[in-house]
């Protein structure tokens, strides 16, 4: 075809009028576009013949199709804002989102500006309780409790942040003796769930030598959830009762109440007493409040247990309206420790702190059942495709523009790790370990890392650890623009823009690779973008590593120090 025949517009679909034939010449490739034709849909209407050049679709990892763009030679009155989009490839679907912005012209022109479906989770918003464990959140009473137990007798104080007798953090509720009959001590805290049922209440609890257990000592410490601040009995109430002498460890539960939206605990005294001077002290540690949401806890070294990653994420998904459910694996290799969301946020905040937990990828894509009828989008969270296991590949020659890069920037042999303790004190540690591809040109260098509050034994492990990641975020990234078909494993040919990002791994078999971790020319795609024109369709493929794994230790290293984990 020479440049004085091309058409004027971009011919997706050959049932559709044919063109002029095309003037024969020799050595001429057939057009990509010829091999895999694209069918253009906007609410369903077939306007395939109505695009012309420019246009783009894209894909990004996280978050699946990413934004298109179509350029339309004639006004479309019809288009609204929110309309489906959807570009066909043959059976498959290259990109699937909606309408986002129209631009409308001078000369009869429309420009469509879509988003992907991941606009959804943005839409939407939850609020949920997945396991609080964050003792900052326990606070005194209110003014009205406080009248309320002075009515009584009691005066009120409320809870202090404090290491318990064993070192663990810990909120403390105190009495100071002596104290008269008229003024007793009434020392409590209340987590306000914001409206958002919770479920029940894990505790641990540890008493000063003081306080006595005996028969007949007045001393009451409970634990319990109420439909009010104010409440402290009666239906609609749950409390353990005296948790004097009974086991350190426990739970209360609502019972399957949903009206229940506040926490407390409790340590009073019932008549005078306590000796001049003398700190009577309770000890609360471990506290995890649990929302109404019935996930189930996972096994885990620590209590309370909390949630896979997978659990939170498709939970989260399963209540936005408009997406569905897609490929969502057991993040069984960490169980996040603390996740609550108090206020409404966009669910594709929760979705997007779940997959940093896991390292994993998270997208919206087409409905696994699309060509049945379904047309509502899916989630994936999902781990990443195994280094060293492809999903397609292409030769060098197959390449258009290729750049792969390998940096030194993230190659270190050693860490200075800072780190506060919990009693406020600065630390400093220096931790190592080898790295062949600075050995290979005798090379030294050290990173500083900031753990926050910590413990030395943390601050080691969170050193080594860092230190292994960023070497496994120094292997080789970079792009590369494809015009021809790359190759199924299977031996099928693809058009490069099928690729998704985050989903497939692009092998290259004759790319040189002096990874001193291990030979791989097998390379993540990240962001996927075609862009198509009367002179065929370029796709451009960028590789990385994946979710960002220093991101994803510190969001986990963040989750346990909240909880009192160490």
């Amino acid at each position: 075809m020479t440049s004085s025949t091309l058409p004027a517009k971009l011919p997706f679909v050959l049932e559709a009028e044919p063109e002029p034939p095309p003037i024969e010449t020799a050595g001429t490739p057939e057009p990509l576009r010829d091999k895999f034709p694209l069918r253009l849909l906007i609410a369903g209407e077939d306007v395939t013949f109505e695009t012309s050049e420019g246009f783009t679709f894209s894909s990004v990892d996280p978050g699946g199709y990413e934004a298109a763009s179509f350029p339309l030679p004639k006004d479309m009155p019809s288009l609204k804002r929110g309309q489906p989009v959807r570009l066909e490839s043959g059976m498959q679907v290259a990109w699937e989102g909606r309408v986002k912005e129209i631009q409308r012209s001078l000369g009869a022109k429309t420009l469509v500006q879509c988003e992907g479906y991941r606009a959804i989770l943005k839409d939407n918003t939850l609020a949920e309780i997945f396991l609080d464990r964050d003792l900052t959140k326990w606070l005194g009473p209110g003014v009205e409790r406080r009248k309320d137990r002075l009515a009584n007798s009691y005066v009120s104080s409320s809870g202090e942040l404090v290491p318990s007798e064993t070192g663990l953090p810990s909120l403390a509720l105190s009495a100071t003796g002596p104290w008269e009959a008229s003024a007793r001590p009434w020392s409590e805290a209340w987590y306000n769930g914001h409206g958002i049922p919770i479920a029940s209440l894990h505790y641990n609890q540890e008493h000063s030598a003081n306080v006595g257990t005996g028969e007949g000592v007045p001393w009451v410490w409970e634990a319990g959830l109420s439909f009010s601040e104010l409440n402290s009995g009666g239906e609609g109430t749950h409390y353990t009762g005296n948790l004097k002498g009974v086991p350190t460890t426990g739970d209360i539960s609502a019972g399957g109440a949903t009206n229940c939206t506040w926490a407390n605990i409790l340590f009073w005294f019932g008549e005078a007493g306590g000796g001049s001077g003398s700190l009577y002290t309770i000890y609360w540690h471990s506290l995890g409040v649990y929302g109404n949401h019935g996930l189930k806890q996972r096994p885990s070294p620590i209590t309370p247990s909390g949630f896979y990653p997978s659990d939170i994420a498709g939970y989260a998904v399963g209540k936005c309206p408009g997406i569905q459910v897609g490929v969502i694996q057991e993040a069984s290799q960490y169980v996040v420790p603390h996740s609550a969301y108090l206020t409404p946020v966009p669910v594709e905040q929760i979705v997007s702190d779940m997959a940093k937990f896991a390292g994993w990828h998270w997208g919206v894509w087409e409905s696994q059942t699309y060509l049945l009828g379904a047309q509502t989008p899916r989630v994936d969270f999902r781990a990443y495709p195994e280094r060293g296991k492809p999903t397609a590949w292409c030769w060098r020659r197959e390449t258009e523009n290729l750049d792969i890069r390998e940096n030194i920037e993230n190659l270190y042999d050693s860490a200075r790790v800072v780190y506060t303790e919990p009693i406020g004190v600065e630390r400093a540690i220096e931790v190592s370990k080898p790295n062949p591809a600075l050995e290979a040109v005798g090379l030294h260098r050290q990173v500083v890392l900031g753990l926050g509050t910590g413990t030395q034994p943390a601050a080691e492990a969170f050193g080594l650890i860092q230190l292994d990641l960023l070497a496994d975020q120094a292997r080789m990234t970079g792009s590369a623009t494809i015009t021809d078909a790359i190759h199924e494993m299977n031996g099928a040919t693809k058009p490069a823009w099928l690729l998704k990002a985050g989903l497939d791994r692009l092998r290259i078999p004759d790319l040189p690779c002096s990874d001193a971790f291990g030979a791989h020319n097998d390379l993540l795609v990240t962001r996927v973008e075609c862009a198509g024109s009367q002179v065929g369709l370029v796709t451009n493929v960028e590789f990385g590593l994946g979710s960002n794994l220093i991101e994803t230790l510190t969001a986990q290293l963040q989750a346990n120090i909240t909880a009192g984990v160490r």
